[in-house]
């Protein structure tokens, strides 16, 4: 059954599904579906806004989006704290969406303007929004101001914030009567670059300065990231394996030639003995290179666009392209494959990174809680993951969570683990390869009993879960919404499809 995440006096109810390769955000509308609006969102790749599948079923609208590998900028600022550049650069990208969208006749009172649905690329701050093109009765979707002022209340007491008058201003303007989204923007534009970004900010035409301030921001991140390399040149240095293999080579070559004429006189056909000696030069190497790596006297690793991480097992992952939507044939379905997420995303996680807060955090208020996840594939230097926060997210995006995997095929944010009642439970947070318990697939946004020595996967990833002595392993009463694994293939569709037909 269907995760239910809230409603709004029945005139809207959200849910979240799943298949075997995809999450959805499910929206149940009973309002009128407004044609021309769903088949823009349908039909048109609008930048930073969710495409959407209506299917009609029970005499009420359901909406499809697909939120695979996004994440909810609720889960995220559960974690993090924007630095003030990160947070209006996070309100201009949402307010430039809303005001590129009227040019698609696209009403900015019908998107979900609540951060458990606007979704968040940690990395880039880019966002992903909702829109509902049915006709609302109902003003439980959220607006742009109250979403702006509820972000401003988490960070006023952050050391950036409290500097000029930055909450000041933001607070007068969304609480304006004459509020408007090209307002807040050039606010936005004003404080991030200054009164001259304001003054060309208003003359510009709507579309446009989306795509202007949309692009800005990125040019910016990137001049950003190549003054932080000029400034460590360290990065450029010769890697020590390079300078290692150089030596050897003059070494093994002067040997060769001081012995040159042993070699010679050995066999009848010279070049015969010189191919043999570089055979037995090149074996030697190789010897040298391996101890010296076992000894961790030098590393050698991928970094940039490396490919992903191949789980060996039954359930290798491969490379088939874009995740299914909803409403597909099933022979198209079969065809899709899990991917890895946007190779090269790990070259630019950092331990700390644009956005990150730097507030030292407080150790007394954390405890190692008895739950551990016990690496089953540790490579050297990793190590079991302790879960020792209530609620404890892993994924690949150091900086970001509370633990990081080295592998590719693991999603950015890709599982959180909540500590309740004695108990852990595991949630996916939309993850693109998954996380499996005994080998059956969870559902996304949705928790998950683990019990003692429960086989737990993340992606390519094995943990064993162990659980101290003294701690619960069966599922309370009062966590009746706590759910089980999915034993289908297709998690949560063959109901959808079924209503279809």
């Amino acid at each position: 059954m269907p995760g239910i995440a809230g409603d709004t006096a029945k005139e809207l109810e959200f849910m979240y599904e799943s298949d075997a390769v995809s999450s959805f955000l499910v929206i149940r509308c009973a309002g009128r579906i407004i044609e021309y609006q769903a088949g823009m969102v349908d039909n048109n790749e609008i930048d930073h806004v969710i495409p959407v599948e209506t299917v009609r079923k029970e005499d009420a609208n359901y909406f499809y989006y697909n939120i695979t590998s996004q994440v909810p900028l609720s889960v995220y600022l559960k974690r993090n704290k924007l630095s003030r550049e990160a947070f209006l650069r996070l309100i201009l990208n949402i307010a430039a969406c809303l005001n590129n969208a009227a040019g698609y006749l696209l009403y900015p009172s019908n998107f979900l303007m609540k951060q458990e649905f606007i979704y968040i690329d940690p990395a880039t701050q880019d966002v992903m929004v909702v829109y509902i093109p049915a006709e609302l009765r109902c003003e439980d979707v959220g607006t742009l101001q109250t979403l702006v002022s509820e972000l401003l209340m988490q960070h006023i007491n952050e050391e950036e914030f409290c500097n000029g008058n930055l909450v000041q201003r933001i607070l007068a303007e969304v609480k304006s009567e004459a509020f408007s989204i090209r307002g807040l923007m050039a606010l936005a534009n004003e404080l991030l670059y200054g009164q001259e970004s304001r003054e060309t900010a208003g003359l510009s035409p709507g579309p446009e300065i989306c795509a202007k301030t949309l692009e800005e921001n990125r040019e910016k991140c990137k001049m950003e990231e190549k003054k932080e390399a000029e400034e460590n040149p360290g990065t450029k240095k010769l890697s020590p394996a390079v300078a290692i293999a150089v030596l050897l080579q003059f070494v093994m070559g002067g040997a060769i030639y001081l012995c040159r004429g042993i070699i010679a006189g050995t066999g009848k056909d010279a070049a015969v003995n010189y191919a043999a000696v570089a055979l037995i030069v090149l074996a030697i190497e190789v010897l040298i290179f391996r101890k010296l790596q076992s000894l961790k006297l030098f590393s050698i690793r991928t970094v940039g666009n490396a490919g992903p991480d191949v789980y060996g097992g039954p359930d290798a992952l491969h490379d088939a392209g874009r995740p299914q939507m909803p409403g597909m044939l099933e022979h198209e379905k079969g065809r899709m494959q899990a991917v890895t997420e946007e190779d090269g995303d790990a070259a630019r996680q950092r331990q700390t990174a644009p956005g990150f807060s730097q507030k030292t955090e407080n150790l007394e208020t954390r405890d190692t809680g008895g739950f551990v996840l016990i690496n089953v594939n540790r490579q050297p230097g990793e190590k079991d993951i302790v879960i020792d926060r209530d609620e404890f997210i892993v994924g690949r995006l150091a900086g970001y969570v509370d633990h990081a995997l080295h592998s590719n095929a693991v999603g950015k944010l890709h599982a959180v683990f909540v500590r309740r009642n004695g108990c852990c439970y595991v949630r996916d947070l939309n993850s693109l390869n998954g996380t499996y318990i005994n080998g059956k697939r969870i559902e996304s946004n949705k928790e998950i009993l683990l019990r003692n020595n429960d086989t737990l996967r993340l992606a390519n990833c094995e943990f064993i879960f162990s659980c101290a002595p003294g701690h619960k392993t069966d599922k309370p009463e009062k966590d009746k919404e706590a759910g089980t694994c999915m034993e289908e293939g297709l998690y949560g569709m063959t109901s959808r499809l079924a209503g279809q037909l």
